[in-house]
């Protein structure tokens, strides 16, 4: 299971896959971010240094492997979101939001 609410929180089944497609708008323009950097970060909360999911992405999506979240806990962890130019601006485009790591029956990889 892969939900993303109206306020961007994601609730994703441990060991999913989930691609995150951005869609980023400036002034009611699209902008073409393909030849930016994306940078999705995945902490406990807003307040710890320590990263438990780091993933930099070249292009206009997300991909969360199944990889990435078989070893968590079922939880609520936040994430961002940010764009990163070629002039080296950051730009936050999700501010801070849940991830829930859902739980799952089949976790050992078969099907």
């Amino acid at each position: 299971m892969f939900i993303i609410d109206n306020d961007n929180n994601i609730m994703l089944t441990r060991g999913d896959t989930a691609v995150i497609d951005l869609a980023i708008t400036i002034d009611g323009e699209a902008y073409d971010y393909s030849n930016d950097v994306v940078q999705f970060t995945v902490k406990k909360d807003t307040v710890t240094s320590d990263k438990i999911l780091q993933k930099t992405f070249n292009g206009t999506s997300i991909t969360i492997d199944p990889a990435d979240t078989s070893g968590l806990d079922y939880q609520t962890l936040k994430y961002d979101v940010q764009i990163i130019t070629q002039s080296g601006n950051v730009f936050t485009v999700i501010p801070p939001r849940n991830l829930t790591i859902a739980e799952e029956v089949n976790f050992d990889g078969n099907t």
